[in-house]
């Protein structure tokens, strides 16, 4: 049966160290990384990578230091691992957690407007901070001496 050799990483960080996962049947890399990620491939590994989450870039090299070359995730992983190399590193995307991160800000931030908005207390903030702007930029301009004079 064949074989592979695999690495997770996101950013700096390892996620799944170098470890060697049996390859059942062809199929493409990003179905690949889906059945190792759901524990059909290789049970016994405790991947730290969540099953929503997706791959979005893989690299495939003879060594697991020798120069890598990026390839498609829509790829046969069998033929990869014939014509470039066996060891494959997996960067898995996070979008869909800043995604949902932004999401929760953005709800929290338009909460917070209408509460400022009902108390019209943005309407007696920003007049106080208008009339500061004033009072500063004319004490600033009162106080400076004309050099030509």
């Amino acid at each position: 049966m064949p074989f592979a050799s695999i690495r997770i990483s996101k950013g700096s960080r390892t996620l799944h160290g170098w470890y060697i996962h049996p390859i059942p049947y062809d199929m493409t890399l990003k179905d690949f990384f889906v059945k190792l990620v759901t524990k059909e491939l290789s049970p016994e590994c405790d991947i730290a990578v969540t099953t929503s989450e997706i791959l979005e870039r893989a690299e495939l090299s003879e060594t697991p230091v020798s120069v890598a070359t990026q390839v498609s995730l829509n790829c046969s992983i069998m033929e990869l691992t014939a014509t470039i190399g066996v060891n494959i590193h997996c960067q898995p995307s996070h979008n869909q957690e800043i995604q949902i991160v932004s999401k929760y800000y953005v709800v929290i931030l338009l909460i917070g407007f209408v509460f400022i908005m009902e108390d019209g207390l943005l309407n007696r903030l920003l007049s106080f901070s208008t009339s500061f702007s004033i009072v500063q930029i004319q004490n600033h301009i009162s106080n400076h001496e004309d050099p030509l004079m």
